[in-house]
């Protein structure tokens, strides 16, 4: 009996959307739940501390949840991407740098709160986001290029915000 071979666009097609739906909204309620909690806990945002100057186009903090409210979602949908292909080819590096990723955007605002919003500590989490998300994209890339479409939210937002820490420690120190 003759399998064909299946191509990313013919593995999609067929893609179980709820799977995707179940991951990009548990992200999504996982790193929302995170902020929201870490907000009230700290009354306010606790990356935005006054004592500090901050470069002149630094986003309210709207910006950033509309912008994490975009990323979560997609990165749950291409970890779905990826998690689909379990049985067929090895995808542990790829959960890894999801668990890794995922892990320092979680505990970038709790964090933040006990660095007191220091530009170097907010600097440190950013580079390490910045290095994992790319790590994420060559990790997922190996498993599936559909992946890495769901992650260019995530791949253009993590140099910005990178730069914008950068240009805060250069401000302050």
């Amino acid at each position: 009996m003759i399998v064909p071979s299946t191509t990313d666009h013919q593995s999609t097609t067929r893609f179980p959307w709820r799977m995707a739906l179940v991951f990009a909204v548990g992200v999504l309620l996982l790193g929302m739940g995170d902020a929201l909690i870490t907000m009230i806990i700290a009354h306010g945002n606790a990356a935005k501390n006054p004592t500090y100057l901050y470069p002149s186009i630094w986003p309210d903090d709207w910006v950033f949840w509309v912008v994490w409210i975009v990323i979560y979602p997609c990165l749950g949908v291409a970890t779905a991407l990826i998690w689909q292909r379990r049985h067929t080819i090895p995808i542990r590096r790829a959960i890894i740098c999801f668990t890794a990723l995922l892990a320092v955007t979680l505990l970038f605002l709790p964090l933040s709160d006990v660095v007191q919003g220091n530009p170097i500590g907010l600097t440190l989490m950013d580079a390490s986001a910045f290095l994992l998300s790319y790590a994420l994209a060559w990790a997922y890339g190996r498993v599936t290029r559909t992946a890495l479409w769901w992650l260019v939210p995530l791949l253009l937002w993590t140099p910005v915000t990178l730069l914008l820490k950068i240009w805060y420690w250069h401000l302050n120190f």
